[in-house]
């Protein structure tokens, strides 16, 4: 009674000891988005109007849906007026990524050192969007456009002196 066992060999142990985990998250609500529609358009005036404008709402709730939001709460403006559908109805989604670096430093001599480094990005691989199709009258309508890049994994070897 009263002895240790030892779990591993002394080698091993030297190897396994002394890591340093590090790492970020990064967590917030999404942007907002507006609904638009684009081309020749006729405005209030009658005089045409080349370029953006904003939709019309429906009624229908924005949330929801078949898609990232409910396309059915837009619609293109009538003929001779203007959209009414308000600036940034449209609610992105969350955005959540979680990066991890492991490091560990070993001496080479009493001046020289060898370090390893392994980090990963975006870690649990979570899509995340930063654009979607908003343009009613574009085939990406309500769709992502933009995703940031899914796990990378690097790993740094490096010898100070």
């Amino acid at each position: 009674m009263g002895k240790r066992v030892p779990l591993a060999s002394p080698a091993l142990t030297g190897v396994l000891r002394s890591w340093i985990l590090s790492g970020n998250i990064a967590a917030m609500s999404g942007l907002p988005y507006t609904a638009r529609v684009l081309g020749n358009l006729s405005d209030s005036g009658g005089s045409g109007n080349f370029g953006a404008s904003r939709a019309d709402a429906t009624g229908v709730a924005v949330s929801g849906g078949s898609g990232f939001f409910n396309k059915a709460a837009f619609a293109p403006p009538s003929l001779g007026a203007f959209g009414d559908a308000g600036r940034n109805t449209i609610p992105g989604p969350a955005r959540f990524s979680l990066n991890l670096a492991l490091t560990r430093s070993f001496h080479a001599t009493e001046r020289h050192h060898i370090e390893i480094r392994i980090e990963a990005t975006n870690i649990t691989n979570t899509a995340i969007y930063s654009n979607f199709g908003t343009v009613l009258n574009a085939l990406n309508y309500g769709l992502p456009t933009v995703a940031q890049p899914m796990r990378t994994l690097r790993a740094t070897l490096r010898y100070k002196f």
